[in-house]
């Protein structure tokens, strides 16, 4: 119930589509048999509500930085060398230029504990490739995931 109120108040200030599927799904996640405690379930309706959908994709790409490209039809890009912000780029082209938004972006996201990689640092191509996200990322994105996509 408690999912079901929270989920009502934050879909009330929100018209974005991205939001109400992510409050959506949370909701039916809260009942689930593997559904994180209570207490998780409310930081985690407080991030789907203080996050904008940027936020939730650079999150889902840092997760999986090869999956984000093919499940987007993306050609991987041919870095050998660099930050994980180029990865962001070229994965999410309406941040391309943007550093200033990545960094507030992926600032946010590493003060809520949801990754724990630095975006900035120079890494090898096996570092760009590697998941940037800490458990509780996991979690989250997980919580915000379409159920019906983790049916066996």
């Amino acid at each position: 119930m408690d999912a079901l109120t929270t989920a009502a108040q934050i879909a009330d200030r929100t018209s974005r589509a991205e939001k109400l599927e992510a409050l959506r799904n949370a909701v039916v996640n809260s009942v689930m048999p593997d559904a994180p405690d209570v207490d998780t379930q409310q930081l985690f309706f407080e991030m789907i509500d203080r996050f904008t959908p940027t936020h939730v994709r650079m999150l889902t790409l840092l997760s999986d930085p090869p999956g984000w490209f093919d499940r987007h039809g993306m050609p991987r890009p041919g870095i050998s060398m660099g930050p994980k912000t180029a990865i962001i780029e070229a994965g999410m082209p309406e941040l391309a230029g943007r550093r200033d938004l990545i960094d507030r972006y992926a600032g946010a996201l590493t003060v809520a504990g949801l990754i724990n990689q630095s975006i900035s640092g120079i890494m090898s191509a096996g570092g760009l490739w590697v998941p940037a996200t800490a458990p509780l990322g996991i979690e989250f994105l997980a919580f915000v995931a379409d159920p019906e996509s983790k049916v066996d």
